[in-house]
């Protein structure tokens, strides 16, 4: 269970009462994304690739994904662990989310 978490980089920003927002992260292959819009923010546990912590549901690229912060690490789960492998129309390799596929085919979802 614990193999579908990705653990990613994220850039988070602090207001001036200490507030942790994220803004935007790496995936596993380089890319950032920027967040476009943090939903919500709850203190939960992630019960398909367990653990604890504060989950933050952001929007990115129009798509609407879980970013989890666990004490000091922030992961997302792979959507591949998930649902079973979202394929690329166009090179059938994994993708994350379905936002980009991987930097060798070039094909963007969004």
């Amino acid at each position: 269970m614990e193999s579908s978490k990705v653990y990613v980089e994220v850039v988070a920003r602090f207001d001036k009462d200490g507030v942790m927002m994220p803004m935007a992260f790496v995936w596993e292959d380089g890319r950032k994304y920027e967040i476009d819009k943090v939903k919500s923010k709850d203190r939960c546990a992630s019960r398909k690739a367990g653990g604890t912590g504060i989950m933050y549901t952001v929007v990115v690229a129009g798509k609407e994904c879980h970013l989890y912060f666990e004490f000091d690490k922030w992961f997302i789960i792979n959507p591949s662990c998930e649902d079973g492998p979202k394929g690329c129309t166009v090179c059938n390799r994994n993708t994350f989310a379905d936002f980009a596929c991987y930097p060798g085919c070039g094909y963007f979802f969004f």
